[in-house]
């Protein structure tokens, strides 16, 4: 989630460079906009390096803004303000300028971004929840531009909103028309919406049509370093729905007994696998946190499991030969900063994690009262929602049979 509200202070941390000297603040929007530019090429590297960015980001926006107070955008500028919103956690003013952009055409020529735009109106009504409205601007943008590249994604955007807002079948309708849309061969970008489609599928229990959809994709992307074992994973997680979860065998577990297939006779089991060095508030650790509150009353057990690595917090970084009763010391100080106060599993150097082909973190496996697998998913703000909805689900009475 995009930081919102940024105080002051916040604004001034984000404007440090490494060494802690502070950035000069843009002087034009174009300016600003380059700087984001630079920011979405330098890939993420090490823990923490996702909120610095959103802090830059965040910096980026306020700064963009407040040139546009003094002198009002124009033109391309328009369009460089709304990108700047978007990535810096403005949403909700955004789609305003990506509007003006478009109107600045008149309905005659193209304009030689209009993708762009469209695309940032879209997002930014699924952004702010107004669904019939994202759905009538993301029609607009497949009658104005019908091949771009960006539909498949940016229809992602549409459905991950109605999923938000609690409408699960609605949401597979329009998965489905995204990953309609995606370009073959496949492109990249075109992973996150076909993992949606599949795992939406899997959760209104089209599991054959869901492994038809993987299959295909696994074919399309032949090859390919990433998208070719994201796809062998997911089809990994397909395999597992409807067969019972075995508890595994793990290096240690810590406040409290390893849980037992007696202990979770009866209950919905929720296994949460996690990076521990990757998760800065709010977590999905946290929401499974806040659904036992009311949930386990009902039967729901969350079992937390993560994996040592080398990770030193106090170095920012991995270190090659830490000690692992180290870094266990290090792990579940920071867990509990979550809030987590239950028992935590964890293994060492993954091994666990390998044998179940888990590529993205967190995987979360939602096992129903009779052993089963009733929803798995790995590394998707969609399958998350998708899991916690099949969690709900599953904790749900049974129907009373007709008299």
């Amino acid at each position: 989630m995009l930081l919102r509200g940024i105080p002051a202070l916040l604004l001034v941390l984000a404007s440090l460079g490494d060494e802690g000297a502070p950035l000069p603040a843009p002087e034009t929007i174009e300016k600003a906009y380059h700087r984001l530019e630079s920011l979405r090429k330098t890939p993420l590297a090490g823990p923490g390096s996702l909120v610095r960015r959103k802090e830059r980001l965040a910096f980026l926006a306020e700064a963009a803004l407040a040139i546009h107070a003094k002198s009002p955008a124009a033109g391309e500028d328009l369009l460089r303000l709304a990108e700047l919103c978007m990535d810096g956690g403005r949403a909700a003013e955004a789609g305003p300028f990506a509007a003006a952009y478009l109107a600045t055409a008149g309905g005659k020529e193209p304009l030689p971004h209009a993708g762009t735009a469209h695309s940032v109106l879209v997002r930014s009504l699924a952004a702010g929840g107004k669904l019939p409205e994202a759905d009538a601007a993301y029609e607009a943008y497949r009658k104005a531009l019908p091949g771009a590249e960006g539909l498949g994604p940016v229809g992602k955007t549409v459905a991950d909103a109605w999923l938000a807002a609690g409408k699960p079948a609605e949401a597979l309708a329009r998965y489905r028309a995204a990953a309609a849309l995606l370009p073959r061969p496949l492109q990249p970008g075109s992973g996150g919406p076909i993992q949606a489609l599949v795992e939406s599928l899997a959760f209104a229990g089209e599991v054959d049509e869901a492994r038809k959809v993987a299959e295909q994709a696994l074919a399309d992307a032949r090859g390919d370093s990433q998208m070719e074992p994201r796809f062998r994973s997911v089809l990994r997680r397909l395999d597992m729905q409807g067969k019972p979860f075995p508890i595994p065998a793990l290096d240690r577990w810590l406040a409290g007994a390893a849980p037992t297939e007696e202990g979770l006779k009866g209950k919905v089991a929720v296994w949460h696998l996690f990076s521990w060095w990757m998760n800065p508030p709010p977590t999905p650790l946290q929401d499974w946190s806040a659904r036992l509150e009311e949930g386990a009353p009902r039967g729901l057990v969350l079992v937390p499991v993560t994996r040592t690595g080398g990770f030193d917090p106090a170095a920012g970084k991995f270190v090659h030969g830490r000690k692992v009763e180290e870094e266990v010391a290090d792990l579940e100080k920071e867990v509990r900063a979550l809030g987590w106060k239950g028992i935590l599993g964890v293994t060492d150097a993954g091994e666990w994690f390998h044998a179940l082909l888990v590529r993205g973190l967190p995987m979360e496996v939602v096992v129903g009262r009779d052993g089963k697998v009733v929803f798995c998913q790995a590394g998707s703000e969609t399958g998350h929602r998708l899991a916690l909805l099949a969690a709900e689900r599953a904790l749900a009475p049974p129907p009373e049979a007709p008299k």
